[in-house]
């Protein structure tokens, strides 16, 4: 999957009798690189380096055999060592495949070394919450917040900065599939177990994958051949009834490696903790099929490239405790089912047209139909979306500089048709809320390393059809203050296509008329943002301390009015002044090997200014606080996890237009949630345990007019905390290597 070019230092003379290879793996710029690995072709052994990028690895017991050392990001390197036994070798970056990657280590949370500022959330990190999903991989994590946007349904969205998941990339192995259609349930469709690492970038990153990314970005990376075990197994059962399955098979090869992995849930059964009588958890049916090739002849080959696909299917059913299907439409009993059918596919190619030059091209795309129930209104829609993406990466300046360059180009055919017997409700069936979108555009962008600093300038431009062209001019400096400590700032602006009803399914799950400007345009905004990591090793302890503060200004932003009636929620482009700040600081100790813990603080100032009056936008909580503990012991066999988290007040949309009976307090209060989990270890095994809201905290009322669901007040847009309960679950893990 990577191109590297040999460039080697002979260290210590010829050892003829050595019973061992060491040394030292590093970058450019002689920084060690934790986890590259390190493996004889003929013996298939490998190991990995250590956070001095040293290693040591038994000779192989195949004569003429040959060492390649490797690392995600940067260049391969094949060596014949002979009879030396001292290798000490620097890598080259990779003009790479997926644009933010690294090695998947058997790690928690850590900062990737490189321009931008990374966090990197690691197999540890994921194991240690449920993590039934990617939705679910976020509890021991501080920048990103999983939230419940349909109550009814159970669907969510990844929040960056305080901002919509719309505003933020989901990309999967470098490449946009989770987008439009996909968005509401996508982010549930990956299981944790086919994740090895997520890469997560605040504000304004690279050009390269287009000018959407407003708020940040979230890389997925699936699983890797030469990283995972030939056979993983994993089940989960949970206190509620829901069971999950899971199966890797991994097939190595020296020229091509395939990665199948199967996932199937089981629903949940009826529950009703606050006697309300709707089912606080839907009864969810999921089935999917992931594959990923990856071809390359053989490690001198200059050619490269990568083909995955998936199919997923998925069946929801909430509502009324009594609900029936077959008895929709009828008034009798509120129901939502949301059916979708989805098939993505990815083709990544590169080839190296020299030491210093490479050429890669990506296509993705996926086809999506649903199929959606909302009380007494039906959705059916499709979406045909197709990326490209070409670009040269060219080194040059002893290959301390880089340049990208290239086109792209995106294409959405959305389909949606809405029909209503919701008295009064009605819907422009002549606009009938299609889509047909081509997005081209180009982009540069080059790296400029000199002694402390590093610079990035990028710029794309895009034709958004009949708003014309737009500019997303991007920069970041990077200053290595010392080895301990780097300052970071960033600026850059993006704009995107809003499809509201395809993104917020959500709007469609209340009775209030949806009043939708038809002519919404892209949405704009300039991000500004510094941060700062400095790490120091105790004689006790590793520390790292890191602190970023981000603005966000909108120059149009289409954010659902729900303040202007109690009947009725508007779409139209907002020019005026919209603001999100934020600020976070997180604090890491650990602990040897046995003891990690950290804890981290949050501030989200979100607001429009309207009519000269600041107005905070609703459901975006001001204060957070997130504190985990992770111990082990020295064999690693045992393992407990424990998390605290804090959500401050927010405010809640305004109800004067509601009948009194149903109004509300504007703010909701604030709440905390602990979780534990404890995980036993065996060669092959793992058995895991936990419970999550231990103290078994909910909102008791997360419903306006839940009596009477067919009311034009019915709304399930007051949701500002969990409404399960407490959750106790168990699973089991089994890896064959």
């Amino acid at each position: 999957m990577r191109l590297y070019i040999l460039q080697f230092f002979l260290i210590i003379a010829i050892h003829v009798n050595a019973q061992s290879v060491n040394g030292k793996v590093t970058n450019i710029f002689g920084e060690p690189l934790e986890g590259a690995t390190i493996y004889w072709i003929k013996a298939q052994q490998g190991t990995a380096a250590d956070e001095l990028g040293t290693y040591t690895l038994a000779r192989s017991p195949i004569e003429g055999d040959s060492l390649l050392f490797s690392f995600v990001g940067f260049k391969d390197e094949l060596i014949y060592p002979g009879t030396l036994d001292y290798w000490e070798i620097q890598l080259l970056e990779d003009a790479n495949l997926s644009q933010i990657d690294i090695t998947a280590k058997k790690q928690a949370t850590s900062y990737v070394e490189g321009p931008y500022k990374v966090e990197g959330i690691g197999v540890r990190e994921i194991e240690r919450a449920a993590c039934c999903s990617l939705a679910g991989c976020f509890s021991t994590n501080a920048s990103v917040e999983s939230v419940t946007t349909n109550i009814v349904a159970d669907t969510k969205e990844l929040q960056i900065l305080g901002l919509s998941g719309v505003y933020n990339q989901l990309l999967v192995d470098g490449v946009p599939l989770i987008q439009g259609m996909s968005l509401p349930l996508g982010s549930g469709s990956y299981p944790g177990t086919l994740l090895d690492q997520i890469f997560i970038t605040k504000g304004a990153g690279s050009v390269l994958q287009g000018a959407q990314g407003i708020s940040g970005q979230i890389n997925i990376i699936t699983k890797k051949a030469e990283d995972n075990p030939r056979l993983f197994l994993n089940a989960f059962a949970n206190s509620f009834g829901e069971s999950q399955y899971n199966a890797n098979v991994i097939i190595k090869k020296p020229s091509w490696s395939h990665v199948l992995a199967i996932h199937n849930t089981q629903p949940a059964g009826i529950r009703d903790i606050n006697n309300d009588g709707f089912r606080d958890i839907p009864a969810t049916e999921r089935f999917s099929i992931f594959n990923k090739f990856s071809f390359r002849q053989n490690q001198e080959s200059k050619f490269k490239s990568e083909i995955a696909f998936r199919y997923w299917t998925e069946k929801r059913t909430g509502g009324h405790i009594d609900f029936d299907p077959d008895q929709a439409f009828t008034g009798t009993n509120y129901g939502q089912i949301i059916n979708v059918d989805h098939m993505d596919a990815t083709v990544k190619m590169n080839y190296s047209l020299g030491d210093n030059t490479a050429i890669t091209l990506t296509q993705s795309g996926f086809y999506q139909e649903q199929d959606n129930l909302y009380g007494l209104r039906t959705y059916e829609g499709t979406q045909l979306n197709l990326n490209s993406n070409l670009f040269v990466d060219y080194f040059f300046g002893e290959n301390d500089h880089n340049l990208k360059f290239g086109i792209s180009n995106i294409h959405n055919d959305i389909d949606q048709l809405l029909t209503t017997n919701v008295p009064g409700d009605a819907f422009d069936l002549l606009n009938n809320y299609d889509h047909f979108d081509n997005i081209y555009g180009a982009f540069a962008e080059t790296i400029w390393n000199q002694d402390m600093f590093t610079i990035i300038l990028g710029m794309r431009t895009d034709h958004f059809g009949e708003f014309g062209w737009k500019t997303s001019p991007r920069m970041l400096i990077r200053a290595e203050v010392n080895e301990s400590t780097d300052i970071r700032f960033s600026i850059g602006k993006g704009y995107r296509k809003a499809y509201p009803l395809a993104e917020r399914g959500q709007l469609l799950s209340n009775n209030r008329k949806l009043i939708i400007d038809p002519q919404l345009a892209p949405e704009e905004a300039i991000n500004i943002g510094i941060n700062g990591v400095y790490k120091h090793t105790f004689s006790f302890a590793n520390m790292t301390l890191a602190a970023d503060a981000y603005q966000t200004i909108f120059q149009n932003q289409i954010f659902p009015n729900y303040e202007r009636s109690a009947t009725r929620i508007y779409l139209n482009n907002f020019y005026g002044t919209s603001i999100s700040n934020s600020f976070q600081i997180e604090n890491k100790w650990e602990f040897g090997n046995n003891l990690d813990f950290k804890w981290a603080y949050s501030y989200l100032d979100v607001y429009q200014i309207q009519a000269q009056e600041k107005i905070e936008l609703p459901f975006t909580t001001n204060h957070k606080w997130l504190a985990n503990a992770s111990w082990s012991t020295d064999r690693d066999d045992w393992q407990i996890d424990i998390t605290y988290s804090y959500k401050g007040s927010k405010i809640l949309p305004g109800m004067s237009d509601f009948p009194e009976e149903l109004q509300r307090d504007s703010r909701a209060p604030s709440f905390s949630l602990v979780n534990s989990q404890l995980t036993k270890r065996w060669q092959n095994l793992e058995i895991y345990g936990g419970v999550e809201n231990i103290f078994n905290f909910f909102q008791s009322d997360p419903i306006v007019s839940v009596d009477n669901p067919f009311s034009q007040y019915f709304d399930t847009s007051f949701t500002w905390g969990p409404t399960k309960g407490r959750e106790f679950y168990i699973g089991v893990r089994y890896g064959l290597e």
